[in-house]
């Protein structure tokens, strides 16, 4: 898809978006032709279009990546300390956020894309936003998989939260951790990591869910690069 059609896809897509005042909201769509399939990417910084052309053009789909939205409280599913008592507690705005982009930034995108009907949903994120996609995708049926890498299950009540309202769906699930991620080196809020994150796929198994973990090199600020692109590989294996 040559570079005008994109730019102009994206035109429109921010103006529709600007139409609704989201404030510091930043949405950049990579179309892919002939593709009902869409990756909505929840980003803690704007990513490069090019990178998600290429990234479009490798993997079949089209993808949107949000970010500019309030990181740790949008994020959140209920408030809880922060990880720093300096800081101010997470405050728990996922509900209201889940009602934007599901209400607002998801038909503005699709309408943009030229998407009509059939489109099958991937919500992925990290750290904070893989929180946020495990979240939603178990209260809410917009997306047919999701994707989390690093997600903080270290969250306050998330593992017994999980435990207490998995229940079986179609679709996938796919996570990602560091290697080197948690034990008593840094945070001890991030210590239990990796068994907090094989429990709620353990959980998430149990009831009958497609999962799969894997364990990328590095820890939790490993280049995200590569490990969006190791994602995308399990969600949407590579055509070119």
């Amino acid at each position: 898809m040559n570079a005008s059609t994109v730019n102009n896809i994206n035109e429109e897509l921010n103006a529709s978006l600007g139409r609704m005042e989201l404030d510091n909201i930043m949405v950049l769509a990579s179309p892919h032709a002939n593709s009902s399939k869409v990756l909505y990417m929840l980003m803690p910084v704007t990513m490069r279009l090019r990178t998600l052309q290429q990234w479009s053009s490798r993997h079949g789909c089209n993808i949107v990546a949000v970010s500019g939205f309030d990181w740790d409280n949008d994020m959140t599913p209920w408030s809880a300390p922060n990880i720093s008592l300096s800081r101010p507690p997470f405050m728990g705005h996922a509900e209201s956020f889940l009602h934007l982009l599901t209400n607002h930034i998801i038909p503005a995108s699709e309408e943009a894309l030229g998407l009509d009907c059939g489109v099958s949903r991937t919500l992925g994120g990290i750290s904070l936003s893989g929180l946020f996609t495990l979240w939603t995708w178990l209260v809410d049926n917009h997306f047919a998989n999701i994707g989390s890498i690093s997600g903080s299950f270290w969250y306050d009540g998330l593992v017994d939260w999980v435990d207490r309202n998995v229940s079986h769906k179609e679709g996938r699930a796919c996570f990602s951790l560091g290697a080197l991620e948690g034990g008593m080196s840094g945070n001890a809020r991030f210590a239990n990591i990796q068994e907090e994150t094989r429990h709620v796929v353990s959980s998430l198994g149990d009831a009958g869910i497609d999962t799969t973990l894997v364990s990328d090199p590095g820890n939790h600020f490993a280049p995200v690069g590569p490990r969006i692109e190791a994602m995308l590989n399990m969600l949407y294996p590579a055509t070119a």
